[in-house]
């Protein structure tokens, strides 16, 4: 199939806007064979398609060059990293969930801000996922939002370095209030206003985190596999 006709069908489907957006932004084409195109994005992988024709043109891919392999396949994502030391021997699955309304959510109205550098430390403290420089950037670019109660600080959100929604944290003292529902709420708006694509990744474990997305009104898509290099 035509490079363009594949990424015209991506470009129409949401679960694929990840690697249509790395492509957009830049990406580089390596590898475009019947049913399976790869995309390079710096130092990252963007894989989509069967794992015969991965196999028939493994060597061609060159893996080991990339620190980092977003893949929609089950299947290429647990060979690569069972088959190639230099990455971790088991790849983080996660569901793409998008929100494909024009409508915004009707929230209660709590007291959302954006946060700034200020909030770096207890960041940084309260979730432990991710690089001290990405929250820097998140923060020094206005794409991070907290949630006051009393004003205190009670949680926070952020839209990640790939346009994502994330960094979801609801300190334990204030979670069942549905402050969850109320930041992202807010958040998806916000996203709405700055016409951008509303998205997010939810481990496949992770049953509470799809029971929010169901609840905001957010449709389940493909599952993406991401495969670091240790």
């Amino acid at each position: 199939m035509a490079t363009s006709c594949i990424l015209d069908s991506m470009s129409k489907d949401k679960s694929y806007y990840p690697f249509y957006r790395a492509y957009k932004k830049g990406g580089q084409i390596v590898l475009n064979k019947d049913d399976l195109i790869a995309v390079k994005n710096g130092k990252e992988l963007y894989l989509a398609g069967t794992f015969k024709t991965f196999k028939e043109n493994e060597k061609d891919l060159k893996v080991d060059d990339y620190d980092l392999l977003i893949v929609y396949s089950d299947k290429i994502a647990d060979y690569i990293a069972c088959n190639y030391a230099a990455f971790h021997n088991e790849a983080d699955k996660a569901f793409i969930y998008t929100y494909n309304s024009l409508e915004k959510i009707t929230l209660r109205g709590e007291d959302i801000r954006p946060l700034d550098m200020s909030h770096l430390d207890v960041i940084a403290q309260k979730y432990g996922f991710y690089e001290e420089e990405e929250i820097k950037d998140r923060l020094e670019k206005g794409l991070m939002f907290g949630v006051y109660i009393d004003d205190v600080l009670a949680g926070f959100i952020g839209v990640h370095l790939d346009a994502s929604m994330g960094m979801l944290e609801i300190f334990e003292e204030y979670r069942h209030r549905g402050l969850a529902y109320e930041l992202e709420g807010y958040l998806i708006n916000y996203l709405l206003d700055h016409k951008d694509e509303v998205y997010c990744f939810v481990m496949d474990y992770n049953n509470a985190s799809m029971a929010l997305q169901n609840k905001l009104g957010l449709t389940k898509g493909k599952k993406i596999n991401w495969v670091y290099k240790d």
